[in-house]
């Protein structure tokens, strides 16, 4: 490397002024001193100037290459690859390795890593040194064939560029006109450093120079852990914001992806509180991370590859959901009602997956009313909402998608459906999200660049590759010049700082572990000094790094944290001289964070307790529901079934329990519809049974897979109704044992009114015995404990209560557990022998005395049923769960955030687990 020549920063912006090219090591670099550069204007009182040429060495490189190109200096190779179609190649070469890859594109990111640093040291791939291991070896064939397609095709790398202009140096086709400094740069690549060698040697002025920076005050500071290490940083940095609101502070992190959102949640809290209030979007905040995120992983960029998916054959329902919330899309605000209540209806039914055609007919049902043909209303442009219009424009656009085209071809597609999908519009865009938006409109463009080295893709390759390239593409918007910057460890080399503050410095960091690449030969990479490759280098690296940091400010503190959640920690030991400091001497802002100040100002709420309006009229929505939420809480009775506030449904795969039961419903009423008696049972051959059943089960399936996705499927359809048949005959065995019986209904609809609530109900079965007395059944696919119709507000009332509306000569009340292993009727009965077990002869006290107490039984559950119908059409909504939060947990409410009980215990003397009003 070139001897370093240490200059002054006022001879810096004179060389640059005068027109030297300045080529740093980072672009934040270059727009650091374009920033100084500016500043230094402008003390000068300049309105107006050239702006000096300055940029990264990355940046100078593709200029340079565009200009020889440009100007019509003969080379070969002609086309730059971008690095999407280096990804994009490499993955294709990867793919058709005859040795089957699980995880191709995380294989061909390693591998182009590995050929770029091979480019970058000048390295020859020789086949005795890469024939050590499966690795190299495997990495040896790809970079043969992709050196052939380049070579075939006359593409260049962006790492191959030194070499290029080397050759047209040695040919004497092109020279730089201007002096050239480079700065910033702690070691050149093999490649860089022959390049400014061969520049030197042709008569180029180029100088290595850093900027000579005077030693500043470095302390040492250990903090209890992380947490409270970054909470100190961000403290520090308001301090000193405060009494030089102007001054440039520095905050460092080794590992600064792992820390990011504590670090971001901390910085806002402490710097920018006024951040976390609403509609705050566009308030500028006092600190910028260097570090940039996927664009994939922000909101609006999820939100365009959500909308995307809808064009292909199905979409995840909770890609659908993320839709329908999203602000960014058209009508958002609008809308919002009715795209939630569409939601809902999407997870209620519990598909994983639906099609776009589905999401639009079910939008259709939400959205407008049904005639009572049960047609939809025909649409009406001045009243048909923003989201239905998207949706019928894309069923449109979607007959036009090519079952294969070109990557262009694809970018364009992609760019009109988002329009008509009204992606990006939902609102104003921030700064943020406009530089984002902008973002994702460029990879749609690189995304068509891939023409140039690919064939066609499929819809489903077309955006796997899409979302591929959002995922790996990191970006960062741009923001103002800020006075709080947050670096990694290597983006703070040359900057200048008032005040900095390095964090993480612990000895399992710093100086970090060596990380050979595992494609290029160990003893390959030793030879050659090559980066991360032993303990000697990350060492000698490290110690430059630190000692730069120390003269990078006036004031610079290091820090570590003395634990973490494994083990205590120790400070690094190139920081191990500096002198301790302690939280005292650091004058770190002492003010109240916003949740203190809101703790603070707390005052005792009083809350008026009394009952909510009563019922304004008599129907209420709920049926059985009602009555067994009023018992267990009033106030989830009154939340969920008068305030509509209940939970969302969750998708899954398959069906679930209620949709099986619901099938299995269906099945045992087609069945008794035809059989209808037990003696007609008796009488029927097992041969023909088994016939008669999956009949009937088909008959069911037919009917309901429709409504249940995962019934369209044959293979799962043919299981179910296997299923089907098996538990459905034995439960047929075990009719057969009862005493005799007809079934008189099932599914039988009651309306009726209850101490002022209407309520309609559904009986599952009603069977009558010989004698006229009637047996009411309620079938179960899951665990049953008739024990909970019993004692002051029962657990489960429904099958009290369907005893009560029924009324008249009642035999017995039953739920018929029909579940595999466990197929029983569980309930009550007026005598023994009528059902098989009943009464039971070990279990609940009660189920035994209900036979000899029957009509008062009978005369206790009307009482309560009463009570509680009372109770609900009076307004009684007080949070008093039966039995605590135990009774919340078991039940599985999800209202506690509405209702507040855990807060409760804070300001009541009772004990909430013992129950309270």
């Amino acid at each position: 490397m070139t001897e370093q020549q240490a200059i002054s920063r006022d001879e810096l912006i004179t060389a640059i002024k005068n027109g030297a090219t300045l080529i740093t090591g980072n672009s934040r670099l270059a727009s650091a001193i374009l920033g100084e550069y500016e500043h230094n204007m402008r003390l000068q009182d300049m309105v107006a100037w050239r702006t000096p040429d300055v940029l990264s060495v990355k940046a100078w490189l593709y200029r340079t290459w565009e200009e020889v190109v440009l100007a019509g200096v003969p080379v070969s190779p002609l086309q730059l690859l971008t690095p999407d179609q280096e990804s994009h190649l490499w993955e294709s070469i990867i793919s058709h390795h005859p040795q089957s890859l699980l995880r191709t594109q995380a294989t061909a990111k390693g591998a182009q890593r590995a050929w770029r640093l091979m480019q970058d040291w000048r390295l020859q791939r020789q086949e005795s040194d890469f024939s050590l291991n499966e690795d190299t070896r495997a990495f040896s064939e790809w970079a043969v064939r992709y050196e052939h397609l380049c070579g075939e095709n006359h593409w260049l790398t962006e790492n191959g560029i030194p070499a290029q202009l080397i050759k047209l140096i040695s040919n004497k086709t092109w020279l730089p006109e201007n002096e050239l400094m480079l700065t910033g740069f702690d070691e050149l690549t093999p490649a860089l450093a022959y390049l400014t060698e061969r520049l030197s040697d042709a008569g180029v002025i180029l100088r290595y120079v850093t900027i000579s920076e005077s030693a500043g005050k470095s302390v040492r500071f250990v903090a209890p852990d992380t947490r409270s290490e970054i909470e100190a940083a961000c403290r520090w940095a308001r301090g000193r914001l405060e009494k030089k609101p102007a001054g440039r502070i520095g905050i460092v992190v080794p590992d600064l992806a792992a820390v990011r959102t504590i670090l971001t949640d901390t910085l806002t809290r402490v710097l920018a509180p006024d951040q976390m209030l609403p509609d705050s979007d566009n308030i500028s905040l006092p600190w910028n991370i260097s570090l940039g995120q996927p664009l994939g992983s922000y909101a609006v960029i999820r939100l365009a590859v959500h909308i995307l998916g809808l064009a292909g054959n199905e979409s995840a329902t909770e890609d659908v959901g993320s839709i329908l919330r999203s602000p960014y899309l058209a009508g958002a605000a609008d809308e919002a009602a009715i795209r939630s209540r569409l939601e809902g209806k999407l997870l209620k039914q519990g598909d994983p997956f639906i099609s776009l055609s589905t999401l639009h007919y079910q939008a259709m049902l939400t959205i407008r009313p049904v005639s009572t043909s049960g047609d939809i209303q025909p649409e009406d442009d001045d009243l048909t909402p923003e989201l239905l219009r998207r949706f019928s424009g894309l069923k449109a656009l979607q007959k036009t998608c090519p079952a294969k085209a070109r990557a262009n071809e694809w970018a364009v597609w992609f760019g009109k459906w988002l329009s008509v999908a009204g992606w990006a519009s939902g609102r104003t865009l921030s700064s943020h999200e406009y530089q984002i938006a902008e973002a994702w409109k460029k990879l749609l463009i690189d995304f068509g660049t891939l023409d140039a080295i690919a064939g066609q893709f499929s819809f489903v390759a077309a955006l796997a590759r899409i979302k591929n390239m959002a995922s790996v593409r990191i970006f960062q918007p741009q923001t103002p010049d800020t006075p709080v910057q947050v670096l990694g460890l290597y983006e703070a080399i040359g900057l200048r700082f008032d005040h900095l503050w390095v964090m993480g410095l612990h000895d399992n960091v710093w100086p970090p572990s060596p990380r050979p690449d595992p494609f290029i030969p160990r003893a390959l990479q030793l030879r050659h000094n090559m980066p991360h490759t032993s303990q000697e280098r990350e060492l000698r690296v490290a110690r430059v790094i630190t000692e730069r940091l120390s003269r990078s400010a006036a004031e610079v503190v290091f820090s570590y944290p003395a634990q973490n959640a494994e083990e205590s920690l120790r400070p690094a030991p190139l920081i191990t001289d500096f002198p301790d400091t302690y939280v005292q001497e650091l004058e770190l802002w002492q003010g109240s964070s916003w949740r203190d100040l809101v703790r603070a100002s707390a005052l005792l709420e009083q809350v008026c307790a009394d009952a909510v309006p009563a019922l304004s009229h008599q129907q209420a929505s709920g049926g059985s529901a009602i009555f067994k939420y009023q018992s267990l809480c009033p106030f989830r009775a009154f939340a969920e079934l008068r305030l509509g506030a209940r939970p969302m449904a969750n998708t899954h795969s398959g069906m679930d329990a209620m949709q099986r039961g619901q099938l299995l419903h269906r099945v045992l009423e087609l069945l008794w519809q035809q059989v209808v008696d037990q003696k007609t049972l008796l009488a029927i051959p097992q041969e023909k049974l088994d016939e008669i059943v999956r009949e009937k089960i088909e008959m069911a399936v037919e009917t309901y897979k429709n409504r249940f996705s995962s019934l369209r499927r044959s293979q799962f359809r043919a299981v179910e109704v296997d299923r089907l048949l098996d538990i459905t005959l034995q439960w047929l065995a075990l009719e057969k044992n009862r005493s005799s019986f007809t079934v008189r209904s099932f599914e039988k609809k009651t309306s009726t009114v209850v101490n002022g609530v209407g309520v309609n109900l559904w009986i599952d079965r009603i069977d009558e015995l010989d004698d006229g007395r009637k047996i009411i059944i309620d079938y179960k696919t899951g665990k049953v404990s008739p024990g909970d119709w019993f004692g002051e507000r029962p657990n489960d009332p429904q099958l009290p209560l369907y005893s009560v509306v029924e009324g008249g000569d009642i035999a017995a009340v039953l739920f018929g557990q029909i579940r595999a292993g466990e197929l029983a009727y569980k309930g009550v009965v007026q005598q023994a022998d009528m059902i098989p077990d009943l009464p039971p002869a070990k279990g609940n006290k009660s189920l035994k005395e209900a036979m000899q107490n029957w009509p008062v039984v009978l005369d206790e559950w009307k009482q309560e049923i009463e009570r509680l119908a009372k109770g609900f059409s009076q307004g009684d909504a007080s949070v008093n769960p039966k039995n605590g939060r135990a009774t919340c947990a078991s039940s599985y409410c999800q209202l506690a955030v509405l209702c507040r009980i855990n807060e409760m215990q804070f300001i009541s003397d009772v004990d909430p687990d013992d129950g309270y009003e």
